[in-house]
């Protein structure tokens, strides 16, 4: 169970009793819109330091941050190449 600071660990236990009550399908479809809603806040928050840009240049920039952090997506930088040469969303 992840400790967060600002969560006490009574409602964590909670929240994880509450996350466990689930059938595996509804978890599985809870993970894919939270996935879904951290990504659209990292475009909003490149995209309000970059008002200029375009959702693609976010999506991009975005990318080339994942690839800095993990190496095990370096043959991802191809991709991206090729796709801003090209102009493809």
């Amino acid at each position: 169970m992840y400790l967060s600071p600002d969560t006490p660990l009574h409602v964590k236990k909670i929240q994880q009793q509450i996350w466990m009550s689930k059938s595996l399908e509804e978890r599985l479809v809870l993970s894919g819109k939270m996935i879904d809603d951290a990504i659209a806040l990292q475009i909003h928050g490149i995209k309000m330091r970059n008002p200029d840009w375009t959702d693609h240049q976010a999506k991009i920039y975005r990318f080339r941050r994942m690839i800095k952090t993990d190496p095990t997506l370096a043959w991802l930088e191809k991709v991206l190449d090729e796709k801003e040469r090209s102009g493809q969303p």
